[in-house]
């Protein structure tokens, strides 16, 4: 015995009719959601970059190898400083790949660059990251990720300010600094 089949005779006109308003098939919806998580899937050179900062220090000397402060939420609407040398704990694994460093007065000798501490203890300077009589105001440098420095999960990164002994304006250069790190994406 054959099967009947039911058959709506009104199925091609209405389908005809909700494309032309601008229906979707389900047909249609399932390849375009196939296509979307093609081309949206992080593979494994994606990376997540975050900023952290900024660091300041006030009245920066010459010679010096200095940590800086970072800026906490006091009660009411200003701002305190937490100390020197304020580590920021990282939770995962990743990499310190750049820094930017600003001051309030015009370096007219001698250079600074930023240094990275991991853990307390210098691990490398950014010496591309340096305020000097050519970039006397503000420098921004970006590592490439082989190059970045690397630290482990639950170490503390910051940053310092590394001035050579000819560094002007001695004792008058308020300086801020920021951190980029960078992390394998999960």
């Amino acid at each position: 015995m054959r099967e009947s089949r039911r058959v709506d005779p009104f199925a091609p006109r209405r389908n005809a009719l909700d494309r032309a308003l601008g229906a979707v098939s389900q047909r249609e919806l399932l390849v375009g959601q196939r296509t979307a998580e093609r081309f949206e899937t992080v593979g494994p050179d994606a990376r997540v970059t975050i900023a952290v900062g900024p660091w300041f220090r006030e009245d920066v000397a010459s010679g010096v190898n200095s940590g800086m402060r970072l800026q906490v939420l006091a009660t009411g609407p200003a701002f305190n400083s937490s100390g020197t040398g304020v580590p920021y704990k990282v939770l995962q694994a990743g990499r310190v790949i750049g820094a930017s460093i600003y001051s309030n007065s015009n370096v007219t000798a001698g250079s600074m660059i930023v240094g990275v501490y991991v853990n307390g203890s210098l691990v490398s300077g950014i010496s591309d990251c340096q305020l000097n009589a050519t970039n006397s105001r503000s420098a921004v440098y970006v590592l490439p990720w082989s190059a970045g420095v690397p630290f482990a999960a639950g170490e503390t990164v910051e940053p310092r300010l590394m001035a050579d002994a000819g560094f002007l304006p001695n004792g008058q250069a308020d300086v801020t600094v920021t951190l980029y790190l960078a992390f394998e994406a999960v």
